[in-house]
């Protein structure tokens, strides 16, 4: 009985541990995302003006308490490298508060990771547009704001993140 129980609880954990913080398949391409908030430093955002300044922006969705997300920081400034030479961007929507100390938290967590891109706080209406299943999360959106593309839930392994995102984003380009 209690190796039975074993082999269930490894299974859990690794489903967990290669999705990410979270289970789930979900797809919101289609979806028009509108909305209003402010970046790190209390700067407004607005959707519209976000997604118009390049041809994809990758939406990754994280929280400051999500292992997997922390991890794949640093990466995520290789993969802004890599969609800017397709006319795109990664911007991170924090998605766990917005409350001072979930912000401190956050920035520290990009500074320790050196994470240079846009970081954003998610908006009042966040959970209206999105639903999130898991951590890390991602959707590609295109300039007049609607996602296109895959729904990516949970990351890679660290060596792979890169090519994991980049080819997410070739493919929601292709399929635009």
């Amino acid at each position: 009985m209690k190796r039975w129980l074993l082999w269930i609880l490894t299974g859990l954990v690794s489903a967990v541990l290669i999705s990410g913080c979270g289970f789930g398949r979900i797809s919101y391409a289609g979806k028009h995302l509108v909305f209003e908030t402010t970046d790190t430093e209390g700067n407004p955002v607005s959707s519209e003006e976000l997604f118009a300044q390049h041809e994809i922006t990758m939406l990754n969705l994280w929280a400051t308490w999500c292992g997997p997300c922390v991890t794949e920081l640093p990466y995520l400034n290789l993969v802004n490298e890599e969609l800017a030479k397709m006319d795109g961007a990664v911007v991170g929507l924090i998605n766990d508060g917005n409350g001072k100390a979930d912000l401190e938290t956050a920035k520290h967590h990009l500074e320790e990771s050196s994470a240079a891109y846009l970081n954003i706080l998610a908006p009042a209406n966040f959970r209206n547009l999105i639903t999130q299943t898991a951590y890390p999360m991602t959707v590609y959106v295109n300039r007049d704001g609607i996602v296109i593309g895959k729904t990516l839930i949970g990351t890679t392994v660290p060596r792979a993140i890169v090519d994991y995102y980049v080819s997410a984003a070739r493919e929601a380009l292709e399929n635009k």
